[in-house]
């Protein structure tokens, strides 16, 4: 079975990209990084899945669409959850540190990702889709594509409703947590694979 994570950001980003500016504002990183971390540690447990992990960002309307290798290495987790025993220490001393902090995690997960493509605003996004569908009938395998912004997971759903595939919404990924996302890719997993949790 294939899995699709669309991970997106709606904001203007200005050029040049400043990685302490995006990694402070809104808990962006937090979520991203809690998000691919949790998704990686489900999928690797589950036999025969292949996943896939894409993050939109939108700077200076060119939509930048990177591809995450997933599953992420464990070093970067480990890193990412002794910052998370960290955090409320940290605000308490400084906020500075905590987005250098914040930075250097990025920094990582920018590593582990390739970037697909580069163009005007709103075509990437529409032409990765494509290719998840067009591979999706190629392989005749089952696929479950989460999140992205309203306007991405409607594409996709109407895609998928045109092949009669399975697709599973999770809406703008600020509005979950990574429990959250547990909850729904288990449910996934026991429904659609059988499988005892």
């Amino acid at each position: 079975m294939n899995i699709y994570l669309i991970l997106s950001d709606s904001g203007d980003h200005k050029i040049p990209f400043n990685i302490k500016s995006y990694a402070s504002t809104s808990g962006r990183l937090d979520v991203l990084a809690r998000t691919l971390i949790t998704y990686t540690e489900i999928v690797e447990k589950m036999p025969n899945i292949y996943p896939y992990a894409f993050i939109v960002t939108n700077i200076n309307t060119k939509t930048s669409i990177l591809e995450v290798k997933v599953p992420l290495p464990p070093s970067l987790r480990n890193e990412h959850r002794l910052m998370m025993a960290m955090n409320l220490d940290i605000q308490r001393k400084s906020e500075f540190i905590l987005k250098d902090i914040s930075a250097r995690l990025l920094e990582d997960i920018m590593k582990n990702a390739v970037v697909l493509n580069l163009t005007e605003k709103g075509k990437a996004v529409s032409t990765v889709i494509q290719d998840i569908i067009k591979n999706i009938m190629k392989t005749n395998k089952l696929a479950i594509v989460l999140g992205g912004h309203k306007d991405i997971h409607t594409y996709v759903r109407m895609l998928l409703r045109r092949y009669k595939t399975y697709n599973i919404s999770v809406g703008k990924l600020s509005y979950f947590s990574s429990q959250t996302l547990t909850i729904i890719l288990f449910s996934i997993f026991k429904a659609l694979l059988n499988k005892r949790f």
